[in-house]
């Protein structure tokens, strides 16, 4: 037996015996034992359900390392299961993430670049990653394969009498193809104490710590030292596509859950927040603006309540009201102010306005969804939380689709990301009746640059506020009344006086 030095002190007598005798415990712990009185940890519950795997692995032929985080989520969003599977590759700074669908088998790749799909990538990836053997599971893909693999064939302990980076470990070996690959596990000891032990319900104790794909001939040793292992999918963001990569509509942790729509005849209001701080991340000065707004496609109406911003130009700075009549062509302006109105045009680049395609006509009104810039290419990347609420979060890139503001709305910027958060689940309404949700309560936009369509140069955020369906139309939501009342200032007066001579008898 070989007793490990760690240091070389002086006057650790005492301390160096003690050492000696743990590690005798230690190697006598796989004397005289079988595969048999020692059988294999095995996470099957945990492997078949969701979960978080990181590894360090190294292809000591190729004198190559590289960083694999993998997350595998099986879990129900609202009746619908998924079950979605991400495993993110670094080496040399660059990385590539493999989405990995099992119920489709499908694959999308995304880098720094972009995303693509893959489709079905048999052999274009590591030893052991993908695992379609019915025998062993569902598909799967990912370092996880080759740890599950261990509950599935004959594991032969060899010792107790190893440690890795320090940890004392039992090591099996999995012989596969005749002997010509041969896999070794190392779990840590059962009375070994790791801070992530308690979270499992399988393993007895164990947690694995390193495993390693040797081949007989020499041509491949893969090693992987396990960097973190957790029954849950912690590292959710990589599950969800890159932001403004145009994964939409190829990946998302449901491929089957299909954007919500917007209601034909709705209110709400808003609260527009200008450079908001995302994710810690702020571009430029604050500003909030706030409008009220009444929808009704049905009926070709659209009313506003708006404080126009400063900046707009607009002469006043109170809150008047604006009402669009696509049955006419006609944009009121109601001035509460003042009592007086104003006439026009519906402008030819408004938010809810088809552009007819001639100066001074007023388009087609758009539908709800096209409002929103809702359509099919969006992907639903799981759970939303803003405001204390949770959620159903959407996102898409949208290319030439969202006008600039910056342009005055004329042009649309050449790349832009739309995240919209859904509320899920029932909602309280003032009669006291519970209705199923799904309405919008915040969405986020974000602004590329023109000559760098990786660089966001602006950000919109959005909160939704009093979103309801409106079942009963009152007309005094779209009323004109004020443009076509009477008022004093209206009319001219002329006086007609008749003289009296008092003089005259009657």
């Amino acid at each position: 037996m070989v007793v490990r030095r760690h240091g070389d002190g002086g006057g650790g007598g005492n301390s160096m015996a003690l050492w000696g005798m743990m590690v005798m415990v230690v190697a006598l712990w796989g004397v005289g034992t079988n595969a048999e009185d020692h059988p294999i940890p095995k996470f099957i519950e945990t492997l078949a359900g969701s979960y978080s795997l990181t590894v360090e692995m190294s292809n000591v032929i190729e004198n190559e390392t590289y960083y694999v985080e993998e997350v595998h989520e099986r879990r129900l969003y609202h009746d619908m299961l998924s079950d979605t599977q991400a495993v993110k590759v670094q080496k040399n700074g660059s990385f590539l993430t493999h989405h990995f669908f099992p119920e489709k088998n499908e694959f999308v790749e995304e880098n720094e670049n972009g995303c693509h799909s893959a489709g079905e990538q048999e052999g274009d990836h590591f030893w052991g990653w993908y695992d379609i053997d019915p025998a062993h599971g569902s598909k799967n893909f990912g370092p996880s394969s080759i740890l599950r693999l261990a509950s599935y064939e004959d594991a032969v302990y060899e010792s107790g009498a190893d440690d890795v980076a320090g940890v004392y470990v039992e090591t099996w070996q999995v012989s596969l193809a005749e002997g010509d690959i041969v896999i070794h596990y190392r779990y840590s000891l059962p009375t070994w104490e790791t801070p992530e032990a308690g979270w499992f319900s399988e393993g007895g104790g164990s947690l694995p710590i390193e495993f390693e794909v040797v081949f007989a001939d020499g041509s491949l040793v893969h090693k992987y030292y396990v960097v973190k292992f957790l029954p849950w999918a912690e590292g959710h963001h990589l599950l969800e596509p890159g932001r403004g990569k145009s994964c939409e509509a190829m990946v998302g942790v449901e491929t089957d859950a299909k954007v919500p729509s917007i209601p034909w005849h709705f209110s709400m209001s808003e609260e527009i927040v200008i450079e908001p701080e995302i994710d810690g991340v702020s571009i430029g000065v604050q500003h909030v603006d706030k409008i009220r707004m009444t929808y009704a496609s049905k009926l070709s109406l659209v009313a506003l309540l708006v404080t126009p911003p400063i900046t707009s130009g607009h002469p006043q700075s109170y809150a008047i009201k604006v009402i669009h009549d696509f049955n006419t062509g006609v944009q009121y302006e109601m001035y509460s102010e003042f009592g007086n109105c104003s006439m026009g045009f519906i402008p030819a680049n408004g938010f809810d306005t088809h552009y007819g395609g001639f100066l001074g006509t007023s388009g087609v009104m758009m539908s709800p969804n096209e409002m929103f810039h809702l359509d099919n290419d969006y992907a639903f990347v799981g759970d939303g939380f803003s405001r204390g609420i949770s959620g159903d979060r959407w996102t898409s890139t949208r290319i030439d689709d969202i006008p600039d503001p910056m342009e005055g709305g004329i042009q649309t910027l050449p790349k832009a990301v739309l995240e919209y958060d859904f509320s899920q689940g029932e909602e309280m309404t003032p009669s006291g009746d519970r209705i199923r949700s799904d309405l919008p309560y915040r969405g986020d936009l974000y602004g590329y640059n023109r000559s760098d369509d990786h660089q966001v140069v602006g950000m919109l955020t959005t909160n939704f506020y009093d979103f309801t369906v409106i079942n009963l139309v009152s007309e005094s939501e779209f009323s004109v009344e004020a443009c076509y009342e009477k008022r004093s200032d209206d009319w001219s007066f002329l006086d007609v006086f008749f003289p009296a001579d008092h003089g005259l008898e009657a």
